[in-house]
C-alpha cells in the first residue's frame, strides 16, 4: 500500500474510535442535555468528515452489510 492509502486508512480508523466514544457517551447521558445536544453535533460532524475519506467501493460495501442495497 501508498502511504496515502494507510494514511487515509488510519485517519478513518481513528474517526470510527471517536465516532464510538460519543455514542457510548450519548447512550449514557440522561436525555437531551444541552451536553448530549453538544456531542451529537459533534458526532455527526465527524461522521461527515469520515465518509469525505471513503471511497465508492468502501461506502458501498458499508450499505451491503447495513442492508441498504
Amino acid at each position: 500500500m501508498l502511504f496515502p492509502t494507510i494514511r487515509r486508512k488510519a485517519r478513518i480508523a481513528w474517526l470510527c474510535i471517536k465516532i464510538a466514544a460519543l455514542r457510548f457517551s450519548m447512550a449514557h447521558e440522561d436525555g437531551p442535555t444541552d451536553l448530549w445536544k453538544r456531542m451529537a453535533r459533534r458526532q455527526a460532524e465527524i461522521i461527515r468528515e469520515r465518509n469525505a475519506l471513503l471511497t465508492d467501493s468502501e461506502v458501498r460495501r458499508i450499505d451491503k452489510r447495513r442492508g441498504l442495497l
